[in-house]
């Protein structure tokens, strides 16, 4: 935390990972880095805000539906959730399960 650029925290939202990332830890992340999140409870999302505020951050981005660019001070940005999910990337997807779904159809398992 205390070299890293960019902060991005990448693992599954439950309960064994809610405050992962005690208040400790992200005091320890250096004024110009970054913190991306696409995942919630894992960290103390106030206190980043107010790092941010404070000047004690570069930068901030995570997903929030409910919110808007301009409810933050300091550089924040909020985004809608699923922000990834974009026309090109949902046909991606669809068409990966049709492939997998044929795939698996002409598959002959009665030998197995």
């Amino acid at each position: 935390m205390k070299s890293s650029d960019v902060i991005l925290p990448v693992v599954a939202q439950n309960s064994e990972t809610q405050g992962m990332l005690a208040d400790a830890m992200l005091k320890s992340i250096k004024k110009s880095a970054i913190f991306v999140s696409v995942i919630h409870n894992v960290y103390n999302h106030d206190l980043l805000l107010e790092m941010i505020k404070n000047g004690e951050l570069y930068g901030y981005g995570f997903e929030d539906p409910k919110v808007q660019l301009t409810d933050f001070e300091g550089n924040v940005w909020a985004g809608p959730e699923l922000a990834w999910c974009t026309e090109d990337s949902l046909r991606k997807n669809a068409v990966q399960w049709v492939e997998a779904i044929l795939k698996a159809m002409k598959s002959d398992y009665s030998t197995q």
